[in-house]
């Protein structure tokens, strides 16, 4: 895996554990006036939410890297010639 490609991974397997993330620790808020929604968070911790974030997909590109490095996974058939 070549340097812009492990960016790129990185980048895209952060946005998509992003959602995976976001629920972590989310207490909901009590309604307290009839136009507040219930549903609604009362506050994220988004530097603790991006910390986890940034490490589960540390972990997922480097385990990919691993797997294309010792041929589990071929990029070759992906790249046209």
């Amino acid at each position: 895996m070549t340097l812009s490609l492990g960016i790129f991974t990185f980048i895209n397997v952060w946005w998509v554990t992003l959602f995976l993330v976001l629920p972590f620790g989310v207490t909901m808020s009590t309604t307290e006036n009839a136009l507040d929604y219930a549903a609604a968070p009362k506050a994220h911790k988004w530097k603790k939410l991006f910390l986890i974030n940034s490490i589960i997909s540390l972990v997922v590109t480097l385990c990919l890297a691993f797997m294309i490095h010792n041929g589990v996974v071929s990029l070759k058939n992906l790249v046209a010639d």
